[in-house]
């Protein structure tokens, strides 16, 4: 309105007075549209700015909570290691020690036993018709026997670093140890899978090294007193930079609990009844495999059994 009659007071008549307003008002118009366009440009591009800030921000939180999360883990598999290291180290130490004493004990007292054991002997054939004596000297002859193969044992648990090593596989000593005892177990419901196809050549100790596996099988068997099935496998694995054959012997059995697995390797400890284990053989056959440069660890779940390894490096 106020265009209008300013147009009208310079002169102008009403009619081009109108059209002087509508022209100023559209380019007003146009101008406060241009405007808001411009602001809603801006508008959208901050907009679209922001969001992508926020995504670029919640990637860059899931990849740290990622990395952080990996850096938990690491940190939980490194004192693992850490702590199986120093449990090792320990085992060493204390069977090392272990093996300096019963060295001097068993040569101490195998004297006096045998001497008990001789004269034993000849109560019994001197007095074949006591049934007494018989009696009497066939206990002491049992239990004389027992601790012969006691002190047998603390032995051959002492004699460390005497090995003798051939070039070969392992796997053609594991078949020799099946084909006798296969049989035997297949009549308590035991069955044998082989899936060691590997012929890796390894230095060992023939004799040695079929004494544990015979000890580990045997083991197997008592942890299945109803039948189960035993696997043994092998593989090649690397630690550091060196290489190592793996072999595993896995049964279905009774898995051992905390107590038990903390004590496996120490002398003496047998989970079997009186009388039918002196508790040395997995100390023996740890001591044994380290004289190869090996190591012997094991894994035992609940509901699934107990897998031995044992892990011996590969021949230059």
């Amino acid at each position: 309105m106020a265009i209008v009659l300013h147009a009208v007071n310079s002169g102008k008549s009403l009619e081009k007075a109108k059209l002087v307003a509508d022209d100023e008002m559209s380019e007003s118009l146009q101008l406060m549209i241009d405007t808001v366009l411009s602001m809603y440009d801006k508008l959208a591009s901050r907009t679209l700015s922001l969001m992508k800030e926020k995504e670029e921000r919640k990637k860059a939180e899931e990849a740290l909570t990622q990395k952080s999360k990996e850096v938990s883990e690491l940190k939980i598999e490194l004192k693992q290691k850490i702590h199986v290291a120093q449990t090792q180290m320990m085992n060493t130490q204390k069977l090392a020690a272990i093996g300096e004493l019963a060295a001097g004990v068993s040569h101490e007292t195998l004297n006096p036993v045998n001497i008990i054991s001789v004269h034993t002997q000849v109560l019994q054939k001197k007095r074949k018709d006591d049934v007494g004596i018989q009696s009497f000297c066939g206990k002491v002859g049992k239990e004389v026997k027992r601790i012969q193969k006691i002190l047998g044992s603390l032995l051959e648990f002492s004699r460390n670093g005497r090995v003798e090593l051939v070039k070969g596989t392992l796997k053609t000593e594991i078949d020799n140890v099946l084909n006798l005892v296969e049989e035997e177990y297949k009549l308590e419901n035991i069955n044998i899978i082989r899936n060691c196809l590997n012929n890796v050549q390894i230095k060992y100790d023939p004799d040695k090294i079929r004494q544990i596996i015979l000890n580990l099988l045997n083991n197997a068997k008592y942890a299945m007193p109803n039948g189960g099935t035993i696997t043994i496998g092998c593989k090649n694995i690397k630690k550091g930079d060196k290489e190592f054959h793996r072999f595993s012997f896995t049964d279905t059995g009774i898995c051992m609990n905390q107590e038990v697995a903390s004590k496996i390797f120490d002398p003496f400890f047998t989970t079997k009844p009186f009388g039918e284990g002196t508790g040395m053989g997995l100390s023996i056959a740890h001591g044994i495999i380290e004289e190869h440069g090996g190591s012997i660890s094991f894994e035992t779940t609940e509901g699934q059994g107990t897998t031995f390894f044992v892990d011996l490096p590969h021949s230059d």
